[in-house]
């Protein structure tokens, strides 16, 4: 099944193909950049959402969902925090691994050494990131958004990747943990 970020590229190429075919070619070129701005938004949102629920579910299968700690978690670390957790504007996020210790971070280092694709799915999600405020933060209708739904939606796949990985790295760290060191 496509997910919604294919739905909307389908969408967008559809409405631009049928407007193209009756010459409205001005209508063309606002929905080109509607679309390029909405799915980029739409991008970053489907992180947030996707990466805030994993951390959570993290807490809470460490802890347990009622435990003091899956609620401090979720807050003071958790709830509308997401878009402090990065450096948007950095090439890497040690900032948001650093949240769960030096020792991840190290740890996800040299992940991230082992393999050029967890490399680029991460500048890529942070790309996205830095887009996506850079648009908020810039009026939104007159920002010059550069990038075309292709580079979008190829970053996004990208980005996609390491966003799924997350939780699971946390889970593969844990488990190099000594018992005492916990």
């Amino acid at each position: 099944m496509a997910d919604q970020i294919e739905i909307l590229t389908t969408d967008l190429a559809d409405i631009a193909d049928i407007l193209r075919k009756n010459n409205e070619l001005s209508f063309e070129i606002v929905i080109k950049d509607l679309g390029r701005k909405a799915l980029l938004m739409s991008c970053a949102s489907y992180f947030e959402h996707i990466l805030t629920r994993d951390v959570q579910a993290f807490f809470d299968e460490q802890f347990g969902a009622n435990h003091p700690a899956s609620h401090v978690a979720k807050t003071k670390a958790i709830n509308r925090q997401y878009h402090t957790w990065f450096d948007w504007d950095k090439a890497n996020a040690n900032k948001f691994f650093s949240m769960f210790g030096p020792g991840f971070v190290r740890f996800m280092q040299d992940k991230v050494k082992a393999s050029s694709d967890l490399d680029r799915n991460i500048r890529d999600f942070l790309r996205l990131g830095e887009a996506r405020n850079l648009l908020v933060h810039n009026d939104f209708l007159s920002y010059p958004l550069n990038d075309d739904i292709t580079e979008i939606v190829s970053r996004y796949l990208n980005a996609r990747d390491f966003v799924s990985s997350v939780k699971g790295c946390l889970a593969e760290y844990v488990e190099t943990l000594n018992p005492e060191a916990i």
